[in-house]
This record gives C-alpha cells, sequence and structure tokens, in this order.
C-alpha cells in the first residue's frame, strides 16, 4: 500500500508583534467567506487564534500565534470512513503551495518557513508496520516482539536558490497503532463508548524547514525556498531514506 497524508501543514515565522494573533484575517484573504468555526486561546494561556473550516475536499486550519502563521490541510470529515487521508498527496501538496504563496504575500520580515508532512500506510499488523520501518531505513530486522519502533535523523542541505541558505530535513519512521472509538453526544456532554476498531500503520514524519538565519529571509526568493521545500518533501516521499543517504 502506498503512502497517504495525515496532514499538510506550512509555517510562516516571523518577529512577533504586538496584539492578538488574528487567524480570521488571513481565512479571509485565502478564502473569502468566513471560516466554520473560529476560536481565541483561553485567557491566561499563549494568545493565539484559530480558524476552520472546509474547502473542497480538505478541512483546512489556520493558526495564528505570536511570530507564528500555520495553515494545515486534512480530509474533510466524511460519514461512513473509518480512516480519513489524503490519497493524493501530489495535489494536496500543490494545493498546499497555492494556500503558502497567499500567506507569505501577507506577511514580511519572514525569518524561517516550514513545510511538515505526516504519512501514514496501513500494515495489518505490528510485526509488518516494523518490517516496514526496518526496509525503509535500511536496518536488519527487529525482535518479534519489539514495539515502539522509531528511526529519526536530520540530514541539512543547501538551498539551490540562494547560496546561504539551508535546510532541515528531519525523517522519522516510525510503527504506530491508530485506535477508533465511538463516542455519543448526550445533553450532558460526550461520553466514549466501545473502541470501534484498531490500525497497525507504518508513519513517516517530515519537517522540512530552513535553518535560522539573523536577517529575514530575501523577499525576492521566499516563494522559491517554499518551493524548494515542497520539492524536496516530494523527492523524500518517492526516494526516501536512499535520498538523505545520497545528499
Amino acid at each position: 500500500m502506498s503512502w497517504q497524508a495525515l496532514s499538510l501543514q506550512c509555517v510562516l515565522f516571523s518577529q512577533a508583534q504586538a496584539g492578538l494573533p488574528d487567524a480570521l484575517q488571513p481565512w479571509m484573504q485565502l478564502f473569502g467567506a468566513p471560516p466554520l468555526s473560529y476560536q481565541q486561546g483561553p485567557p491566561g494561556g499563549p494568545p493565539q487564534s484559530q480558524a476552520t473550516g472546509v474547502v473542497g475536499v480538505y478541512q483546512v486550519i489556520i493558526i495564528a500565534q505570536l511570530g507564528r502563521l500555520e495553515a494545515a490541510l486534512s480530509v474533510a470529515p466524511t460519514a461512513g470512513v473509518a480512516f480519513p487521508a489524503i490519497e493524493d498527496i501530489g495535489t494536496g501538496l500543490i494545493t498546499l503551495r497555492e494556500h503558502a504563496h497567499k500567506l507569505i504575500g501577507l506577511k514580511e520580515g519572514l525569518s524561517r518557513l516550514a513545510l511538515l508532512v505526516h504519512l501514514v500506510k496501513q500494515t495489518g499488523s505490528a510485526k509488518a508496520s516494523n518490517e516496514d520501518v526496518c526496509r525503509n531505513v535500511k536496518l536488519p530486522s527487529l525482535p518479534d516482539n519489539a514495539t515502539d519502533v522509531e528511526f529519526a535523523l536530520n540530514v541539512r542541505r543547501p538551498l539551490p536558490v540562494s547560496n546561504n541558505l539551508e535546510i532541515n530535513r528531519v525523517c522519522r519512521w516510525s510503527s504506530q497503532v491508530h485506535q477508533l472509538f465511538q463516542v455519543q453526544v448526550r445533553p450532558d456532554g460526550v461520553s466514549q463508548s466501545a473502541r470501534v476498531n484498531e490500525m497497525h500503520m507504518s508513519s513517516l514524519q517530515l519537517d522540512l524547514n530552513t535553518v535560522p538565519m539573523e536577517a529575514p529571509l530575501p523577499p525576492a526568493v521566499t516563494l522559491q525556498v517554499f518551493d524548494a521545500l515542497v520539492d524536496e518533501a516530494k523527492a523524500l516521499i518517492f526516494e526516501g531514506y536512499d535520498r538523505l543517504a545520497a545528499t
């Protein structure tokens, strides 16, 4: 089975500004209509706000924090779908890239960019998940009763769009178990009932981000930098560990 994406996320970092971080304004700039929900952080907590809605086949979340603005895509909740995930990752990355370009145009003095991708693959058993992780990272076999298997590393790479820019390429392969529960909504609240399903997964999480610099990113190449992150994510999804080992 091929990789599917649980989430695709872009993050823009900038100097923190005074005032409450606003997720509603960038949402309106992106989509031109109010979100399904808008929330602000609780009193006393870190200042932040969140706008959530469904756009096409995706659930979109915009989160604004001090010095940080992010947009995340996942599959819109669908009745009868036990485990919603983005099957067409290429199209999902194109959509996220379009949103990121618009958000970049709204921000000044960006210091860092990041692209986060969470991929999963259903395997059928814990042993199969472990075996898939081993194949992906060129490891020998593991004991049959091994649990919580995880292999992570970061291999930096210079960006071709700028002579003095590098990106971190943090890749984390792991075996996971996803459990689905049935809940009941009652007038006095929500109660959890029995577990409905348990699925064994092989997982790959990508965290691609520009190495921090003292000066902001050059505005002339900022869009190209994010495009380079998207291209690198595609290469890592297709080539896996060999991509890290080769460059």
